[in-house]
This record gives structure tokens, sequence and C-alpha cells, in this order.
């Protein structure tokens, strides 16, 4: 979804710099360039739904396990041992800026 909105952002961007430049707007462009926020929306509701599906997760196994949707979210992960729930963990940030390194896959482990 970050990505989705920043695309948006750039783009809104480059092409207002581009129209006051070079004087061309072109309205396929624009289009395209705010077609970035409801593909934004789709991706957040799916992520909702997941969390949702998420937080009915018992846990399985005789060993600890956790959500898988748990590696990519901010928020309260919860830690399994067989189907009871031993504890539960944030990932927190030294800088907020940390939070927007993390995540692009490539420099996930920058700091």
């Amino acid at each position: 979804m970050v990505y989705f909105i920043g695309m948006f952002a750039v783009g809104v961007v480059a092409l207002t710099a581009r129209g006051l430049y070079f004087e061309i707007f072109r309205w396929t462009e624009w289009g395209s360039v705010f077609a970035f926020l409801p593909a934004a929306l789709l991706l957040f509701s799916i992520e909702r739904r997941q969390q949702k599906q998420d937080t009915a997760f018992a846990g399985n196994g005789a060993g600890y396990t956790s959500r898988l949707s748990d590696r990519q979210s901010t928020g309260i992960k919860q830690i399994y041992r067989a189907e009871t729930v031993v504890g539960s963990y944030r990932r927190t940030f030294k800088q907020v800026w940390h939070r927007w390194f993390v995540a692009f896959p490539k420099v996930e482990n920058f700091f």
C-alpha cells in the first residue's frame, strides 16, 4: 500500500513539473497516476481481511508458531505453543525513518 501511495505522490509531482515546464497535459497520464489510489485502497482492504483471518489463528503443532502475516505487519504479534498463546511482541524502531527502510525488501537488515 505504501508503494502505491508513494508512486501516486511521485507521479503527481512529476506530471505537474512536466506540465508546467513543457506545457503538456494529457488526461490519460493523469488517469494512470490516479489509478494508484484505488489500488492502494484495494491492497489495504486485502491486508485488513488477512489480518482478521489471522486473528482467528490458534496455533498448531508442538513447537512455537506465529502467523505468516506477522513477518510484514507492524502491529502486535502473538506467539503460540501448540494452541496456547504464550506471549506477544511488537517490532519497534529507534528512529521513525527506520520503518520506511524496512518497507523495501532489499534493505531489510539495513540498520
